[in-house]
């Protein structure tokens, strides 16, 4: 009978002590939770662009994360700690004794990430020496490493640059294979297979199989590294542009789409108040039908009205003192937001249009020298699509509008053409059957954006001798035009139907006025400024009729305007030093400040604000106009 009872007690001591053990190893293992906790170094961080994942610490000051404001206005964040990335099953590793540059020297230069930018589509790491250095000179020099992230339809790719003041012979950057992954080898090229069975492609001699390291020599340009596109370099292999979209295309559709607006204008003009509208129609009219004419046609109320007319239709209609105000006070607000943005290293100055013509025309070399650094900050293998027009802009115009001592040598844009036609081809959107080709982002297209694209694409590729971009450049206008209303507006944006193969305007965006697209297209009499030399920089001309030339000689200076004989037009010269005299018709013109009320020529100047206006009333094909200083 005891022992029948022992055997119970026994049995129930056992559970008690298990118990406790467990109890104690689970404080335990929280007392050591709390620890690391404790210890735990602040300040990191992960974060991502697009695919590729970053891994590292802020460097932080009583709680908050330190940065630095760099030369170009943007603010990065200082690293302290291991900084590695992760991108198609690799791990890439910024730190360690395997992250070095080795110079000329065979010496090996250890190397840590000081500080991170992010962009929109990329990460730049500036790099130091890892270690002292005996090199006094070594933290004063600047390595950027680069890595920008590139989305298409098969899947990203990674392209990995970098641009150093010191001179290295080659860059090793630690790599490690993550679970799963392994290495498949094809030709020259290694492929890092994920578990999602995505292969990422790298050239060979791009890695070091040994180290387990990329390798990018100082004569490399970048790294490329993502999963095998089926489309060729340029994209549009297997569709023949120039083939389709033809220059004979292209022009009958700018020709239908400008005698449509024209009509439209005839009909409207009667009784429109639309100042740019109006002023778009003379345009026109000058070469159709004639400006007196034309004149005849437009409300009388418009004209009539002559305080609240503006520079846009001074130029046909007369009003200077006013179209000078209005144009003196739209210049000094866009000259101070476009030198902010330059001043700045903006970006954002590539969103304006011939950006490089409206500073040469004002003498703002500076200026020009300091948007073409800009350029040279970009990562040339990811440009943001949103910049890729004024680039090119930049690119086309840099030979005529740079300083002429300096626009002679290299373009410093033309290292960034690869990469614009790298990103139209990303946002491309091209149906064959149908012949559809657009720029577009979430199956949506800016007609504006691409008209300005197209024409600029047109134009650039036509100079490099380039048919079937020039072809995809038409078909951006064509495509973007086709979608025309009855009264030559377009729409804003122009949507993809589910189809893939129909497009509609997207009606809540609104439109474009044809006044706003006709200035795409203009004629040659189409309002538009003139840069002029003299005895100071920064003279300019605004004027409808057409230039010439300019000449500066012996202290005079001498404009010859073409415009057709019989009608008058009115120019607005700007930044004008003082003069002596003025000569029109090789004669000797006193000024008067009643000129607009004769039938004939005339001036006045206002020292204030250094403006000339002038009446020029077209006697010959050809008339000049004289200043002698």
């Amino acid at each position: 009978m005891f022992s029948i009872l022992r055997k119970p007690t026994l049995s129930l001591r056992k559970p008690v002590l298990v118990r406790l053990l467990g109890f104690l190893i689970l404080y335990l293992a929280v007392f050591f939770v709390i620890i690391l906790i404790q210890f735990q170094k602040n300040g990191e961080f992960t974060t991502a662009i697009g695919s590729l994942t970053v891994h590292s610490y802020h460097l932080e000051e009583e709680g908050r994360t330190k940065t630095v404001m760099l030369h170009n206005g943007k603010e990065a964040f200082l690293l302290d700690g291991n900084t590695s990335l992760s991108f198609g099953g690799v791990d890439i590793n910024l730190f360690g004794a395997d992250f070095c540059m080795m110079l000329p020297s065979d010496e090996k230069l250890y190397l840590r990430p000081e500080y991170m930018l992010e962009e929109e589509n990329r990460l730049v790491f500036s790099l130091q020496p890892a270690k002292d250095t005996d090199n006094p000179e070594a933290n004063q020099e600047q390595t950027l490493l680069s890595f920008a992230v590139a989305e298409y339809q098969t899947g990203p790719e990674l392209r990995i640059s970098c641009t150093s003041s010191k001179v290295f012979s080659r860059m090793e950057i630690p790599i490690k294979l993550q679970q799963s992954s392994h290495v498949e080898q094809s030709g020259n090229y290694f492929s890092i297979v994920t578990p999602d069975k995505l292969s990422y492609r790298i050239e060979q001699h791009f890695i070091d199989n040994e180290k387990m390291a990329l390798i990018l020599d100082s004569d490399e340009t970048r790294i490329v590294f993502g999963v095998e596109k089926e489309t060729t370099e340029s994209g549009f292999a297997k569709y023949d542009a120039s083939a389709v979209w033809t220059l004979n295309r292209y022009q009958h559709a700018i020709g239908d789409w400008e005698a449509s607006a024209y009509q439209n204008w005839n009909l409207a003009v009667p009784t429109s108040l639309d100042e740019k509208l109006i002023a778009g129609y003379l345009a026109e009219s000058v070469s159709k039908i004639g400006l007196s004419k034309a004149i005849e046609n437009i409300s009388p109320d418009f004209i009539l009205n002559r305080r609240d007319r503006t520079y846009l239709s001074t130029v046909y209609l007369g009003a200077l003192p006013a179209g000078r105000d209005s144009l003196v006070a739209e210049e000094t607000a866009r000259e101070a937001r476009l030198n902010f943005l330059v001043q700045q290293g903006s970006t954002d100055i590539f969103l304006e249009r011939n950006i490089l013509q409206y500073f040469s025309i004002r003498g703002s070399y500076d200026e020009i020298n300091l948007i073409a650094a800009i350029a040279e900050n970009l990562d040339a293998d990811s440009v943001p699509l949103s910049l890729v027009p004024g680039i090119l802009e930049c690119m086309l115009d840099w030979p005529n509008f740079a300083h002429p001592e300096v626009g002679k040598y290299e373009n410093p844009f033309s290292n960034l053409y690869t990469g614009c036609l790298d990103t139209i081809t990303q946002f491309s959107y091209l149906n064959e059957d149908t012949d559809l080709l657009l720029i577009m982002t979430d199956d949506r297209a800016n007609t504006e954006f691409n008209i300005r694209l197209g024409l600029v694409l047109q134009n650039i590729a036509d100079q490099m001798g380039d048919a079937e971009w020039s072809a995809i450049g038409r078909a951006f206008v064509v495509c973007a035009l086709e979608m025309a209303n009855t009264d030559a507006s377009l729409p804003a944006e122009i949507d993809l139907l589910a189809d893939g193969e129909r497009i509609e305007a997207n009606e809540s965006a609104g439109s474009l006025p044809s006044s706003l697209v006709a200035e795409y297209f203009h004629d040659k009499y189409y309002p538009r400024f003139y840069g002029m030399p003299g005895p100071a920089a920064g003279m300019y001309l605004w004027s409808g009729a057409e230039l010439v030339k300019a000449d500066y000689n012996e202290d005079t200076l001498t404009v010859s305007m073409e415009f057709p004989v019989g009608d008058t037009h009115y120019m607005i010269f700007v930044n004008v030093p003082p003069f002596q005299t003025i000569r029109i018709y090789n004669m000797n013109y006193r000024s008067d400040p009643q000129f607009e009320r004769y039938d004939t020529s005339g001036w006045v100047y206002t020292p204030q604000s250094r403006t000339l206006l002038v009446k020029m009333k077209q006697r010959s094909d050809i008339e000049s106009i004289s200043l002698i200083f």
